[in-house]
C-alpha cells in the first residue's frame, strides 16, 4: 500500500486525506477428494481517501489501482452506492413561513462512495 499512498500524495492528495481503515490476510482453500488443499492467501488493505474535487475521482482511482503491485488484470470493480444527505424541504414548514422567507446560507454537501477493486497480481 506504500506505493499507492505515495502516488496519491504526488498527485496532490494531502496526507491527512488518506487513512487505513482495515487490513487482513486470509488463507483460501479448495476441497479436492474430500481433503482441504490450500489455494494461497488473499491480502486485503483498505484505505479511505477524501477527495475534495469530485472531478478528480476517476483520475485518483486510476492512480490508486495502478500504484500497487504489478496488476495482471482487473477482475472486478464494484461500486457500493453513494450516500448523501441533501437538504430536504418540509412542506408544512414552508407553508407556515410563506409570508417571510427564511434566510438560506450556502454550505457544503458531503457525498460518500465506496468502490472495491479486485485484481489479480503478477
Amino acid at each position: 500500500m506504500t506505493p499507492v499512498q505515495e502516488k496519491l500524495r504526488a498527485a496532490g492528495v494531502p496526507s491527512d486525506a488518506v487513512r487505513t481503515v482495515a487490513h487482513d490476510l486470509q488463507q483460501e482453500w479448495d476441497f479436492v477428494n474430500n481433503r482441504r488443499v490450500s489455494r494461497g492467501y488473499v491480502a486485503r488493505n483498505t484505505i479511505d481517501v477524501r477527495v475534495d474535487s469530485i472531478d478528480r475521482v476517476g483520475e485518483l482511482l486510476d492512480i490508486a489501482v495502478a500504484g500497487g503491485r504489478a496488476v495482471e488484470r482487473v477482475v472486478r470493480i464494484e461500486e457500493h452506492g453513494v450516500q448523501s444527505r441533501p437538504p430536504v424541504p418540509f412542506v408544512a414548514a414552508r407553508e407556515a413561513l410563506q409570508a417571510d422567507a427564511p434566510p438560506i446560507a450556502a454550505g457544503q454537501i458531503e457525498l460518500r462512495s465506496q468502490v472495491t477493486v479486485t485484481v489479480e497480481l503478477k
